[in-house]
Protein backbone atom coordinates (compact mmCIF):
# COMPACT_ATOMS: atom_id res chain seq x y z
CA UNK A 1 0.00 0.00 0.00
CA UNK A 2 1.28 3.23 -1.38
CA UNK A 3 0.02 7.10 -1.15
CA UNK A 4 0.99 10.44 -1.68
CA UNK A 5 -0.52 13.68 -0.29
CA UNK A 6 0.39 17.39 -0.53
CA UNK A 7 -0.48 20.20 2.47
CA UNK A 8 -0.10 23.39 3.78
CA UNK A 9 1.87 24.05 7.05
CA UNK A 10 2.52 27.20 8.77
CA UNK A 11 5.79 26.78 10.26
CA UNK A 12 7.75 29.38 12.48
CA UNK A 13 7.99 31.76 8.92
CA UNK A 14 5.89 31.44 6.36
CA UNK A 15 3.24 29.16 4.80
CA UNK A 16 4.77 26.57 2.84
CA UNK A 17 3.69 22.97 1.26
CA UNK A 18 4.86 19.50 2.51
CA UNK A 19 4.47 16.96 0.37
CA UNK A 20 3.91 13.38 2.09
CA UNK A 21 4.34 9.87 0.84
CA UNK A 22 3.71 6.25 2.48
CA UNK A 23 4.32 3.00 1.83
CA UNK A 24 4.00 -0.35 3.60
CA UNK A 25 5.24 -3.73 3.63
CA UNK A 26 5.16 -7.34 4.83
CA UNK A 27 8.51 -8.68 6.03
CA UNK A 28 9.04 -12.23 6.58
CA UNK A 29 10.80 -11.94 9.99
CA UNK A 30 9.42 -11.40 13.62
CA UNK A 31 9.82 -7.46 14.75
CA UNK A 32 12.70 -7.80 16.79
CA UNK A 33 14.86 -8.94 13.88
CA UNK A 34 13.40 -6.22 11.48
CA UNK A 35 14.33 -3.56 14.03
CA UNK A 36 17.74 -4.69 14.64
CA UNK A 37 18.11 -4.28 10.88
CA UNK A 38 16.79 -1.15 9.86
CA UNK A 39 16.78 0.43 13.27
CA UNK A 40 19.46 0.01 15.68
CA UNK A 41 22.00 -1.16 12.55
CA UNK A 42 20.28 2.02 10.74
CA UNK A 43 24.04 3.31 10.13
CA UNK A 44 25.38 0.10 8.98
CA UNK A 45 22.94 -0.97 6.82
CA UNK A 46 21.37 1.97 5.17
CA UNK A 47 22.79 2.04 2.05
CA UNK A 48 22.54 -1.46 1.26
CA UNK A 49 18.69 -0.51 0.77
CA UNK A 50 19.35 3.13 -0.18
CA UNK A 51 21.59 3.48 -3.61
CA UNK A 52 21.15 7.48 -3.36
CA UNK A 53 22.93 6.92 0.19
CA UNK A 54 26.80 7.91 0.43
CA UNK A 55 27.51 7.71 4.07
CA UNK A 56 25.45 7.67 7.50
CA UNK A 57 27.32 9.36 10.42
CA UNK A 58 26.02 9.27 14.35
CA UNK A 59 27.41 10.69 17.31
CA UNK A 60 26.58 7.42 19.17
CA UNK A 61 24.52 4.21 18.64
CA UNK A 62 20.70 4.97 17.79
CA UNK A 63 18.91 6.19 20.31
CA UNK A 64 16.37 9.49 21.09
CA UNK A 65 17.98 12.45 20.80
CA UNK A 66 21.30 10.93 18.72
CA UNK A 67 22.29 13.21 16.01
CA UNK A 68 24.18 12.68 12.94
CA UNK A 69 24.88 13.37 9.25
CA UNK A 70 23.90 11.88 5.59
CA UNK A 71 25.70 12.45 2.35
CA UNK A 72 23.35 11.79 -0.23
CA UNK A 73 23.74 12.02 -4.29
CA UNK A 74 20.21 13.56 -5.30
CA UNK A 75 19.59 14.97 -8.28
CA UNK A 76 22.99 14.24 -9.40
CA UNK A 77 25.24 15.56 -6.89
CA UNK A 78 25.99 15.35 -3.15
CA UNK A 79 24.37 17.05 -0.43
CA UNK A 80 24.39 17.08 3.18
CA UNK A 81 21.88 16.37 5.60
CA UNK A 82 22.07 16.82 9.48
CA UNK A 83 19.73 14.84 10.81
CA UNK A 84 18.07 13.77 14.67
CA UNK A 85 16.40 10.96 16.17
CA UNK A 86 13.11 12.45 17.36
CA UNK A 87 11.80 9.09 18.50
CA UNK A 88 13.43 5.28 18.86
CA UNK A 89 11.37 2.94 20.55
CA UNK A 90 12.85 -0.87 20.32
CA UNK A 91 10.88 -2.86 18.13
CA UNK A 92 7.89 0.01 17.88
CA UNK A 93 9.04 2.96 16.09
CA UNK A 94 11.47 5.49 14.81
CA UNK A 95 11.80 9.00 13.43
CA UNK A 96 14.18 11.28 12.05
CA UNK A 97 13.78 15.10 11.29
CA UNK A 98 16.67 16.44 9.26
CA UNK A 99 18.01 19.85 7.07
CA UNK A 100 20.11 20.43 4.22
CA UNK A 101 20.04 23.44 1.88
CA UNK A 102 16.65 24.38 1.39
CA UNK A 103 15.01 20.98 2.13
CA UNK A 104 13.70 19.75 5.39
CA UNK A 105 12.24 16.38 5.59
CA UNK A 106 10.96 13.83 8.55
CA UNK A 107 10.84 9.99 8.37
CA UNK A 108 8.91 7.90 10.26
CA UNK A 109 9.48 3.94 10.64
CA UNK A 110 6.76 2.33 12.20
CA UNK A 111 6.72 -2.09 13.18
CA UNK A 112 3.64 -3.81 13.73
CA UNK A 113 3.37 -7.59 13.95
CA UNK A 114 1.57 -9.38 10.97
CA UNK A 115 1.34 -13.02 12.53
CA UNK A 116 4.99 -14.35 12.47
CA UNK A 117 6.14 -11.50 10.17
CA UNK A 118 6.29 -7.40 10.20
CA UNK A 119 4.44 -4.87 8.94
CA UNK A 120 7.00 -1.85 8.15
CA UNK A 121 5.15 1.41 7.44
CA UNK A 122 7.45 4.55 6.38
CA UNK A 123 6.15 7.61 6.10
CA UNK A 124 8.32 10.13 4.60
CA UNK A 125 7.57 14.35 4.29
CA UNK A 126 9.35 17.03 2.89
CA UNK A 127 9.77 20.74 2.30
CA UNK A 128 11.71 22.79 0.44
CA UNK A 129 12.50 26.81 1.04
CA UNK A 130 13.05 29.49 -1.41
CA UNK A 131 12.27 29.28 -5.16
CA UNK A 132 12.75 25.43 -4.51
CA UNK A 133 9.32 25.48 -3.32
CA UNK A 134 8.00 25.66 -6.54
CA UNK A 135 9.65 22.22 -7.20
CA UNK A 136 7.47 20.51 -4.65
CA UNK A 137 4.61 20.91 -6.69
CA UNK A 138 6.20 18.23 -9.19
CA UNK A 139 8.55 16.58 -7.27
CA UNK A 140 5.09 14.02 -5.64
CA UNK A 141 4.88 11.29 -7.81
CA UNK A 142 8.78 10.72 -8.32
CA UNK A 143 8.70 10.74 -4.27
CA UNK A 144 6.28 7.85 -3.76
CA UNK A 145 7.69 5.52 -6.63
CA UNK A 146 11.08 6.07 -4.79
CA UNK A 147 9.69 5.30 -1.34
CA UNK A 148 7.40 2.25 -2.62
CA UNK A 149 11.12 1.05 -4.22
CA UNK A 150 12.60 1.45 -0.79
CA UNK A 151 10.30 -0.31 1.32
CA UNK A 152 10.72 -3.57 -1.37
CA UNK A 153 14.55 -3.34 -0.97
CA UNK A 154 14.28 -2.97 2.69
CA UNK A 155 11.83 -6.21 2.67
CA UNK A 156 14.13 -8.33 0.27
CA UNK A 157 17.52 -7.26 2.17
CA UNK A 158 15.86 -8.09 5.73
CA UNK A 159 14.13 -10.90 4.28
CA UNK A 160 18.09 -12.48 3.32
CA UNK A 161 19.53 -12.20 6.71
Amino acid sequence: MSRISMTRHSGDEKESLMVKATTVVKINKPIPDVFRIVGTDYVKNHRKWDSRNISTETEGPMAKGVRGVEKRKDGGRAMTYNFEVTEFQANERMEFKARGGPVTFGATYAFQPDGDATQLSIEFTMSMGGIMRIIELFMGGGLQKDLTATGVRIKDFVEKQ
